[in-house]
């Protein structure tokens, strides 16, 4: 299953297609330039996004040169694009490549896929020694599952504050998790935090798989120095808050984890309970001080949790 920016992202490049569908038997052996034009307030990554998604979609190959994206017709700030399709001939490709006085105009380019530059030394990917522990390896299965059983359900709670996506973000992370589990130095708490820290930072969007990231590399960083592995989760908390600057009370889904990283120690079982009581506590805020909830109005927020601190309280949930 993709996750709910995947669907979104094939949906805009099918719409696409289908807005010249009835060019496409004419398009056999042809070339063509596109202009893609923002509308007005459509931002410089969106319009890259929907560059590559022309690309990408059905008459991406009939394309061979691209005027833009860029902002040469607009209806004042209208937040959308328009696209338009040239037959491409020999003349024209040179005429449209001459260079003009016009500021706006962006010229005429080959429409080829971005080139992938790897990152520098010191920054690139490092993969871990994978190493068996089929307690842990069970553990973390487990965790995965329960975020991928609730992700309609936790979807569905954040249609009300958010886009929509939580459950699929959390989901679509588990599910890649679950697929290299064999790849995670298991029997290494230091190294499993930071891997669990790296595998996120790749595989879960939005500002959740970023802060989720320096959570467990911070874990992991505080093993090495000596924490426990529980006390390390409170250090990766810490540092997640700093980061992210989320309180208590400002309807996150630190409502929910720092209660119960506080009743860790006693077991599973109250750690539970504490995300439980975080996340019904929620559902009385009627303002949000972080994250995309903070722009709801609190008619929309009153008695509905966080999806965040839900995530949350079900997951422990379902490991008593």
């Amino acid at each position: 299953m993709t996750s709910l920016r995947e669907e979104k992202k094939r949906a805009t490049r099918q719409a696409m297609a289908d807005a010249v569908a009835k060019f496409l038997p004419r398009m056999n052996g042809k070339s063509y330039a596109a202009l893609l034009n923002n509308l007005g307030s459509t931002t410089a990554l969106e319009m890259s996004v929907l560059a590559e998604e022309l690309r990408q979609s059905a008459i991406g190959p009939a394309v061979s040169h691209i005027v833009g994206p860029a902002s040469m017709m607009t209806a004042l700030d209208m937040h959308g694009f328009s696209l338009t399709l040239y037959s491409l001939s020999a003349e024209d490709e040179k005429l449209l490549a001459m260079e003009t006085p016009l500021r706006s105009w962006p010229g005429l380019k080959a429409f080829v896929a971005p080139r992938v530059v790897p990152l520098p030394d010191g920054l690139a990917r490092v993969r871990p020694t994978p190493s068996a522990d089929p307690a842990t390896q069970e553990l973390l299965i487990r965790c995965c599952k329960a975020l991928i059983g609730a992700e309609a359900d936790l979807n569905a709670l954040d249609a009300r504050a958010g886009d929509g996506d939580t459950g699929s973000t959390l989901a679509s992370a588990a599910r890649n998790l679950i697929q290299n589990i064999g790849q995670l130095p298991l029997s290494n708490h230091a190294q499993l935090y930071r891997a669990l820290g790296q595998e996120l930072s790749q595989t879960m969007g939005g500002s959740s798989g970023v802060l989720l990231a320096i959570f467990f590399a911070a874990a992991g960083d505080a093993v090495s120095n000596g924490h426990s592995p529980i006390d390390a989760l409170r250090v990766g908390l810490a540092r997640m808050q700093e980061i992210g600057g989320a309180q208590p009370g400002d309807r996150t889904m630190i409502d929910a984890l720092l209660p119960a990283l506080d009743a860790l120690p006693q077991g599973l079982t109250e750690a539970a309970r504490a995300a439980r009581k975080g996340a019904r506590l929620t559902a009385t805020m009627s303002k949000a001080n972080a994250g995309r909830a903070a722009y709801i109005g609190a008619e929309q927020l009153q008695g509905h949790a966080d999806p965040g601190a839900e995530a949350v309280a079900r997951l422990l949930e379902s490991l008593c």
